[in-house]
């Protein structure tokens, strides 16, 4: 996430409400009318001006995580709908040229067996987070 996360893990309970229209585009976004949208969010490593964020999900809502993120002052690297477009456009100069929003771990049951899976993170991945340390 841009910026650097303060005060350490963080339960974010925020409704969300869909559809709802910026611009012409349709966005989700933090309204008490919304239906309820729970995120922890727990930094895992800081960098200069980013965060490596683990969030685990509570709800499953349309954009849950960029628009908590988002409603913290900490949006998703490269995020173009709800991201910080200074931050952004600092990351596309040093050739990051996408959204940094990952599922490493998917966990669920199904009839009486639970299911565990994992991706590992990509190789560009990997070079943003040196980038972010120097």
């Amino acid at each position: 996430v841009a910026g650097r996360w303060r005060g350490g893990e963080r339960l974010v309970e925020a409704p969300l409400l869909k559809n709802t229209l910026q611009g012409g585009e349709r966005m989700v976004m933090v309204d008490n009318e919304g239906k309820s949208a729970k995120s922890l969010f727990q930094p895992v490593d800081y960098f200069p001006g980013a965060t490596l964020m683990d969030v685990q999900l509570f709800t499953g809502r349309t954009h849950q995580i960029r628009v908590h993120a988002t409603h913290e002052h900490h949006p998703i690297a490269g995020d173009p709908k709800y991201g910080d477009k200074t931050f952004n456009q600092a990351l596309k100069k040093a050739g990051f040229k996408r959204m940094y929003l990952h599922a490493y771990r998917l966990a669920f049951k199904l009839a009486n067996t639970s299911y565990n899976v994992t991706a590992p993170l990509d190789d560009e991945w990997a070079q943003l987070i040196q980038h972010l340390k120097s």
